[in-house]
């Protein structure tokens, strides 16, 4: 059910909550969700991963829900190819802020344990003898 360019949803009916929407354009969203899903699921596998493909693919959907711009759209399918390759580079973005945050936020005891995971460190402290390789644990990792 439809008013104008609204999108009415309902979490029991239609495909994924979808219950229609109704716009000039020769398709409705619901109808290109249904025709296509699969396929833009498997271009945002690509380009984000299997684990965030259904993520994104749901994000160009209410992206494109959201806008107005659907009742312009000539070719419906390349529109929605176009508006999951935002998602995906949205997601992907958003990705990477989380983990630089994530990265300055550390604890400072991962920070110690992430020496012994550079190889020129490891070999650094093996080439020492008894006392100064001793002296090096005793003094960063074993405050």
């Amino acid at each position: 059910m439809s008013v104008g360019n609204v999108c009415v949803v309902s979490p029991a009916g239609g495909v994924g909550g979808i219950v229609g929407v109704s716009m000039s354009s020769e398709i409705t969203i619901a109808d290109a969700f249904e025709k296509w899903a699969d396929d833009l699921v498997s271009y945002a596998t690509a380009l984000v991963g299997p684990d965030d493909a259904a993520d994104a693919v749901h994000q160009a959907f209410l992206d494109v829900m959201a806008s107005d711009r659907w009742d312009q759209v000539r070719e419906p399918r390349g529109y929605l190819f176009r508006a999951t390759l935002n998602a995906a580079r949205s997601q992907r973005r958003s990705q990477t802020r989380r983990a630089a945050r994530e990265w300055r936020a550390r604890p400072e005891s991962l920070m110690r344990h992430e020496l012994l995971s550079d190889p020129a460190v490891v070999d650094a402290v093996n080439s020492l003898s008894l006392q100064p390789r001793a002296v090096i644990f005793l003094t960063y990792w074993d405050d």
